[in-house]
């Protein structure tokens, strides 16, 4: 079949399979899937997949839909952005969808900017309200639609897709449940490289370092695609970057949609 990566195929079913073991704590589980997830190899003897963060970011394809195990096609995906995150030519109406300047800098804290392609490429960095004040948007799922510099196809493929699973994440999975240091040094280097920035050293120096690292990266990597809630759930965090005020465990709890209770509904 053709579009496999907008189906539930097996290597979907394999990422979500480490998504859940390390949800629930069983992080050997986890770690043994992502990693055959990332050394799988393709017919041709090479990897199945690699990750896309240069080659797609450079193309303008800015959600990284080569390396998606899974992902949504969205249509209409250029009938909400402009609402949301207020790109291209579009003011900051609503700053909940943006930044402040000072989150930004949170954000990309301790990073090297100077090369990291999703600092130089995936965020309107000039964009502000209609008083002049600059929030920083995200560009992730920017993209102009009547422009067809490729094939026709490209931007149904490429450009309005929602990833769901990606490749990034299997990494950061192994990295965070791996009991090996220079494992987790080493796939550190090799995921930084696919956003253009070259690693000359440990980054790590004790495993007890990869975690906290590990959700930052989480914050900068799979933002917009709605996997921060969950990743500050199954590690019942006592806060959250940016929320005022400390998180309880009800905060935790998402209400059941009120179908479960009306079918009729």
């Amino acid at each position: 079949m053709n579009y496999r990566q907008g189906r539930f195929n097996y290597w979907a079913v394999r990422g979500l399979q480490a998504r859940f073991y390390l949800y629930t704590g069983e992080r050997e589980k986890a770690y043994q899937i992502a990693k055959s997830i990332i050394q799988a190899p393709g017919a041709d003897g090479n990897p199945l997949m690699t990750l896309s963060g240069t080659g797609d970011i450079t193309a303008g394809h800015l959600a990284c839909p080569s390396e998606c195990l899974l992902m949504l096609n969205a249509y209409n995906l250029a009938d909400y952005w402009p609402l949301l995150f207020a790109t291209g030519s579009y003011a900051v109406t609503d700053t909940r969808y943006a930044l402040s300047q000072s989150q930004f800098a949170t954000l990309f804290e301790g990073q090297n900017v100077a090369s990291n392609n999703r600092y130089l490429h995936l965020w309107e960095k000039a964009s502000g309200n209609p008083s002049g004040t600059v929030f920083p948007t995200l560009k992730k799922y920017y993209y102009d639609p009547g422009a067809w510099p490729y094939s026709p196809g490209t931007q149904l493929t490429k450009q309005q897709v929602i990833p769901l699973i990606r490749l990034s994440e299997m990494y950061l999975i192994v990295m965070e449940s791996t009991t090996s240091l220079p494992e987790a040094n080493a796939l550190w280097a090799e995921y930084q490289l696919s956003h253009n920035v070259l690693v000359t050293q440990d980054h790590f120096t004790t495993l007890n370092d990869v975690q906290p690292e590990i959700v930052a990266e989480y914050r900068r990597e799979l933002i917009g695609e709605g996997q921060m809630f969950y990743t500050y759930k199954r590690l019942n965090a006592p806060a959250m970057l940016w929320r005022a005020g400390p998180v309880a465990e009800e905060n935790y709890l998402v209400p059941l949609p009120e179908t479960e209770f009306n079918s009729n509904l």
